[in-house]
């Protein structure tokens, strides 16, 4: 299918689902877009100041990423290089993260410090703005860059985008932390669970039903952010040790701050808290796959990253990649740490959960996309690594 059509769809696509979608020049000019009201849009696009920190982060970087901007406003840009040149630009957006009442859209005007005579014009443009949760954002830059490049990411490959790029060290993790709540146990157990890269941990529930302190009684939602920062002060760190660069980590951190800030509900701030720690943890996890690892192992991993939509076999890697099928064999389990056969399945599993936990795609139909001969067997697979089936572990983590 022609890129153009394969864009044409997309855009179609997240126009049933009233989201904006752009497609820029190298120097950030407007070719198309699927909304009516783009003029409305590029003026928000300009007061916000996000198109230069979308185009100055495309002409450096070739893997998709996100920002929020002061008004708590996501975007999700996904450069496309040719001959490692910036070529065009595409941005989904903007979004907001969570549902957005009067009072906040209020804020948001004024966080954007707009000019008197813009401020019905752009308070009826953000009444416009849906909401989308991030991680169901990034699942829209997923099939955005699968159209354009044709490779198969995961969600810890998308990069934080900061205002002022590069990102700033965020302060809160730079200093001591004197709101302190819950056992020092639970928190050593995201510490290590974080520093290790271990994506089989599951966060401690005991965290949601800690009410130490007065604030807990007086101010749940505000509790419930301080409890976002002090757990995001803790993984920031522990990743950082783990082999994540500091830039990446306070980076996501200041972004899942101001996600929990914008946040009207003790329910979407703890969820913000828990996917913070999945992300962190998948990138330590991927940091630490990439380690030491030669090029050819690298190669195979990365294709099969690329076809995790069916059976591949030692055969096929060892043909496509032009090595012998022995001696990948033996290397593969030597750097890896398991049999080749044993690493796509764990990494089908593992593309199964973010669907799973992410998305509504029925069993059946996530069973059929990894490329598995039935559901049962599928079913099985699955429980053999997580110990659980399919559903139960979607009904355990909604």
């Amino acid at each position: 299918m022609e890129l153009s059509t394969k864009l044409e769809v997309l855009a179609e696509f997240l126009s049933c689902a009233n989201v904006t979608f752009w497609h820029f020049d190298k120097e950030m000019s407007l070719l198309s877009t699927n909304t009516e009201s783009d003029n409305l849009f590029q003026a928000l696009f300009a007061i916000s100041d996000n198109k230069q920190t979308l185009h100055q982060y495309s002409l450096e970087n070739q893997m998709p990423g996100f920002c929020s901007d002061a008004a708590a406003l996501l975007w999700l840009v996904c450069p496309r290089h040719v001959n490692g040149v910036l070529a065009d630009v595409y941005v989904i957006g903007p979004v907001f993260g969570s549902e957005t009442s009067e009072q906040s859209l209020i804020q948001s005007l004024q966080a954007l410090n707009i000019p008197p005579e813009w401020s019905y014009r752009t308070g009826t443009l953000l009444r416009m703005v849906p909401v989308v949760p991030h991680t169901l954002l990034i699942q829209y830059g997923l099939m955005l860059h699968l159209c354009l490049t044709g490779d198969k990411l995961e969600p810890a490959d998308f990069q934080v985008i900061s205002p002022g790029h590069p990102a700033p060290h965020h302060p809160t993790a730079k200093k001591q932390v004197h709101f302190r709540s819950g056992t020092y146990a639970l928190e050593e157990q995201i510490f290590r669970a974080v520093e290790e890269g271990n994506i089989n941990h599951t966060y401690p529930a005991e965290i949601y039903s800690r009410e130490t302190g007065s604030l807990a009684s007086v101010n749940p939602l505000r509790h419930a952010k301080n409890e976002l920062v002090v757990c995001l002060t803790l993984i920031t760190r522990a990743a950082i040790r783990g082999g994540l660069s500091e830039d990446t980590a306070y980076a996501l951190s200041d972004w899942y701050i101001q996600m929990g800030e914008a946040s009207e509900s003790v329910a979407e701030v703890y969820q913000y808290t828990r996917e913070a720690f999945q992300d962190f943890t998948r990138r330590v996890h991927k940091c630490k796959q990439n380690q030491g690892r030669s090029k050819e192992i690298l190669e195979c991993t990365g294709y099969l990253e690329l076809h995790l939509d069916r059976q591949v076999t030692l055969d096929e890697l060892a043909r496509a990649l032009g090595y012998n099928k022995n001696y990948l064999s033996t290397k593969f389990r030597r750097e890896v740490g398991m049999p080749a056969s044993e690493y796509i399945l764990r990494r089908k599993i593992e593309q199964a959960c973010l669907w799973l936990l992410h998305t509504d795609k029925p069993v059946q139909a996530i069973s059929d996309e990894l490329g598995f001969n039935s559901p049962s067997y599928f079913s099985a697979q699955f429980r053999k690594i997580t110990g659980q089936t399919p559903t139960d572990y979607r009904n355990r983590t909604t």
